[in-house]
């Protein structure tokens, strides 16, 4: 990472850093709110385990609630589950991996008013006032705009404290970039 003047036309600060596939897969694993859709599925899917149940022959399943009947319903649930989790899994790693598909260097700009990404031959560059969230964990940056998500790893920063005074800047910056680019600062915000 360096550091420029800012009025010299150079971006205040560079980050240059490897993203992997596992980056990508932090970002696409945080917990979200689970949609209308999603939990339908999700409860007619572990609703196919009894109807299975009742397609199974009195042969397999045995007596109707007996201990042999309980044992292959709940087996049967548990395997609809393990299928559903395997299945949301392999839906994750996938989406991970059209965001990185492969371990690639990433050089990061950052200007007073927006953040430039140049990764695999592309730019992005993310205006402030387009920035969605600024969301930070242990490890990871996450920098949430319209079109593209900008994944910084915490090896891109110094230290912690550099990596948190990054995320706290930008998700001030974002709620109110009016008042950041143009406000009492007069601009030297930055």
């Amino acid at each position: 990472m360096e550091q420029d003047d800012p009025d010299s036309g150079q971006p205040i600060r560079t980050f240059t850093y490897r993203l992997t596939p596992q980056d990508a897969y932090a970002w696409v694993s945080i917990p979200r709110p689970y949609s209308g859709a999603g939990k339908f599925l999700s409860i007619l899917w572990l609703m196919l385990a009894g109807v299975a149940m009742g397609l199974l022959p009195e042969s397999i399943v045995g007596a109707d609630r007996s201990l042999r009947w309980w044992a292959i319903g709940g087996g049967l649930l548990l395997f609809q589950f393990a299928v559903l989790v395997l299945v949301f899994n392999l839906r994750l790693r996938r989406r991970a991996r059209r965001l990185v598909p492969a371990p690639c260097d990433v050089e990061l700009e950052e200007w007073g008013d927006h953040l430039c990404e140049k990764r695999d031959g592309r730019t992005t560059e993310v205006p402030l006032e387009t920035i969605a969230s600024v969301m930070r964990t242990e490890r990871h940056v996450f920098i949430d705009a319209p079109d593209d998500i900008l994944i910084i790893p915490a090896r891109a920063f110094e230290d912690t404290g550099e990596m948190v005074a990054f995320a706290e800047g930008w998700e001030e910056a974002a709620r109110d970039p009016e008042t950041f680019l143009y406000g009492a600062k007069g601009g030297e915000n930055r």
